[in-house]
């Protein structure tokens, strides 16, 4: 019996590494053998133990799982992973609502390659602004043909100024 639980443990072990650890799934199958390989000597120790460490089982690896899942975003490595509840604000360059910001009509400068997306200044405020397909190099005059939502459409301003 004692084979039996040390395999179940071992199985257990494994299953945390999976979590911890990049195997690429070996930890994994390393798992479940252990897992697999302690049922089995316990029902050939007796029907009795097989059945008990099968159910001990079916409790403690979902357990230790779910358990390694709470743990993980605490480490270190976790926390370079996982992006903290907290700080789901958008990094968007464009508010959220552009109404009364930019106008048809309205002009300012590329600051980014614009390819065909990237971001202008337009009335003192950048803004993300996408163009018809055309590449437009920062510094380029452009002016905004329509707004819809926060999407803008810029086309050049004045004598082109596409990157070719």
């Amino acid at each position: 019996m004692t084979l039996a639980i040390v395999l179940v443990f071992l199985g257990l072990l494994f299953l945390v590494a999976e979590i911890f650890f990049t195997s690429f799934g070996l930890f994994g199958i390393l798992s479940a053998a252990g897992l697999i390989g302690g049922i089995v000597v316990a029902f050939e120790e007796s029907r009795g133990a097989g059945i008990a460490l099968l159910v001990v089982t079916l409790f403690l690896a979902p357990a230790v799982f779910g358990g390694a899942l709470k743990v993980f975003p605490r480490t270190p490595f976790g926390r370079h992973l996982i992006l903290p509840a907290g700080d789901r604000e958008s990094k968007s360059a464009a508010p959220a609502s552009l109404d009364g910001i930019v106008k048809p009509g309205d002009e300012g400068v590329a600051i980014s390659m614009l390819r065909p997306a990237g971001i202008a200044e337009i009335r003192g405020r950048r803004v993300d602004v996408v163009t018809d397909g055309a590449m437009l190099a920062p510094g380029t005059r452009v002016r905004v043909q329509n707004t819809s939502g926060n999407r803008v459409v810029v086309e050049a301003a004045g004598d082109g100024g596409a990157a070719g």
